[in-house]
């Protein structure tokens, strides 16, 4: 199965909100500034959280926008032959079935 470019910007977005998860409280204990900030911990946190689900939101958009056009191709593929049904037989079958040469 192939992943378009939408697809891996949500794995990539779920990746950096994973690390950042992982990894807040050894950022914030590196940056001298966020250890100051008294609530640095939980809103790191809530900001990996908001990046892990736009990233769930970017690949469940993705497999939409590939879902509906498989739907697109299919229902374009029965609209063809549905419309070759009504055209009736070939040419050669309809002159011939007239009396025609």
């Amino acid at each position: 199965m192939t992943f378009d470019r939408l697809t891996w910007m949500g794995l990539s977005a779920i990746a950096l909100g994973w690390a950042l998860l992982v990894a807040a409280p050894s950022l914030i204990a590196l940056l001298p500034s966020a250890a100051a900030w008294p609530n640095a911990h939980i809103e790191m946190a809530a900001m990996a959280g908001c990046i892990i689900l736009s990233g769930f939101g970017l690949a469940l958009l993705a497999a939409l926008q590939a879902g509906f056009a498989v739907l697109e191709k299919r229902i374009d593929g029965c609209m063809g032959a549905k419309a070759r049904i009504k055209e009736g037989p070939w040419p050669s079958a309809r002159a011939s079935m007239a009396g025609g040469p």
